[in-house]
């Protein structure tokens, strides 16, 4: 069964006058196989760069984990832009409060390369998902993938919201904490014929909206 819930959160802060500025930011809860799905919030960071450093396996071929992971900060100006976000997976128990599961959206408008080496804007908006994540220490393997297609299935949601055209991903088919190929193939993902070189992962994609 799944349960969707929308809240909405306050903060304040100041503007350069001194005056206090409110700003809501909302918040959806995404409850499946025993955990919540919902938005990073201040004071998350030390727990999903924990979790992404230790289900490392060498050679990350999305960069350095440091770069955008490193803090709440670098999470913020790295994905809560532009229609892009960062999800989170936290067990369903008494603390609800342990992160199990991530994802990251990053929003952007296509460019193509003329022969020329002029670029040129497509008008197509390209949603790169990232730092998709679950915990495979704590969680078991079908939990895993619960999880993993959970995250998946909020981040869709999310990119159709920013009208999104086609989302990219990478699948790993030797790690269980990440998304592997019968999985992204399951969710209607194409693995696209443009793939990285000298990396353990399948550049896959899947179209969501025509260019408007």
């Amino acid at each position: 069964m799944l349960c969707f819930v929308e809240l909405l959160s306050l903060s304040l802060s100041f503007d350069v006058n001194g005056v206090g500025v409110h700003h809501f930011r909302r918040t959806f809860l995404h409850h499946q196989a025993g955990v919540f799905i919902r938005d990073f919030e201040a004071g998350d960071g030390a727990a999903v760069l924990d979790l992404l450093q230790d289900n490392e396996s060498g050679f990350d071929p999305e960069g350095p984990i440091h770069i955008d992971c490193g803090s709440d900060a670098a999470l913020e100006e790295s994905y809560c832009q532009d229609g892009g976000c960062f999800l989170v997976a936290v067990k369903d128990d008494n603390n609800n409060n342990e992160i199990v599961g991530t994802v990251g959206l990053v929003v952007g408008t296509s460019i193509t390369y003329l022969k020329t080496g002029d670029s040129i804007l497509t008008g197509a908006i390209t949603g790169a998902v990232r730092r998709v994540c679950s915990q495979a220490v704590s969680l078991q393997a079908s939990t895993s993938e619960s999880t993993l297609q959970a995250l998946l299935a909020e981040i869709e949601k999310r990119a159709m919201n920013a009208h999104v055209n086609e989302l990219i991903i990478l699948a790993y088919p030797s790690l269980t904490c990440r998304p592997s190929p019968p999985l992204l193939t399951k969710l209607g993902f194409k693995q696209l014929p443009a793939q990285l070189s000298g990396a353990d992962a399948l550049q896959f994609g899947k179209r969501l909206l025509d260019n408007e």
